[in-house]
């Protein structure tokens, strides 16, 4: 009976539904991010913000490809995010010296694992804009393209479109689940990895 009732809710539940519920606490996980949550620091410096961009524009740019790969639809794409990371990192060149090589461990290889990873990042850009108030308020004269400019409601309706799509599918929304999960993870240990290696090598040029 207790099973009957799991699969009754599951099909009731839409596919984004379940992926809120399955990857919750891997997304929750990322608001206690020491790096992530300097952003909200009242002491946040420029370089440490733009540490932050960085390892950003690493994880953006490693999907990015992956959308490229796999001809995602233009809308979405993560380009634009992208290319809004490197223009604020370009205009805060003086302080993105010493940048480190930190290769992504994020495996996308189906149209599902990438639908997983895209969910992740562009529903994130939605709690950009708590982060985008605090560098505003913090470092008024830093460039804010990334952060003051989120997924829209299209690209966000289109992309809750794809992914109805598997709805009827059980292994194909596994790979989506897991997938979105893996990329809370993986977006996490990046950032970590990236911004204490920058950290390192900025303290050994001193």
């Amino acid at each position: 009976m207790a099973e009957a009732m799991k699969g009754t809710q599951f099909t009731v539940q839409s596919v984004r539904q379940v992926l809120a519920t399955r990857t919750r606490q891997a997304h929750e996980a990322l608001h206690e991010h020491p790096w992530i949550a300097s952003l909200l620091d009242p002491e946040l410096t420029i370089s440490g913000y733009c540490t932050v961009l960085g390892a950003y524009h690493g994880f953006y740019q490693h999907v990015q490809e992956a959308c490229s790969v796999h001809s995602i639809k233009s809308g979405l794409s993560l380009a634009l995010a992208r290319d809004r990371l490197k223009y604020d990192l370009d205009c805060l060149h003086q302080y993105h010296q010493n940048k480190p090589q930190i290769p992504v461990e994020l495996i996308v290889e189906e149209p599902a694992e990438l639908l997983g990873a895209l969910y992740v990042l562009h529903g994130s850009s939605f709690g950009a804009s708590i982060l985008n108030k605090n560098v505003r308020r913090v470092l008024p004269d830093a460039p804010r393209h990334f952060l003051g400019s989120g997924t829209t409601r299209e690209s966000w309706q289109q992309l809750i479109n794809e992914l109805e799509q598997f709805r009827g599918d059980d292994l194909a929304r596994e790979k989506l689940i897991n997938s979105a999960s893996a990329t809370f993870h993986a977006f996490g240990s990046h950032v970590t990895r990236y911004c204490e290696s920058r950290r390192s090598s900025l303290v050994q040029t001193r």
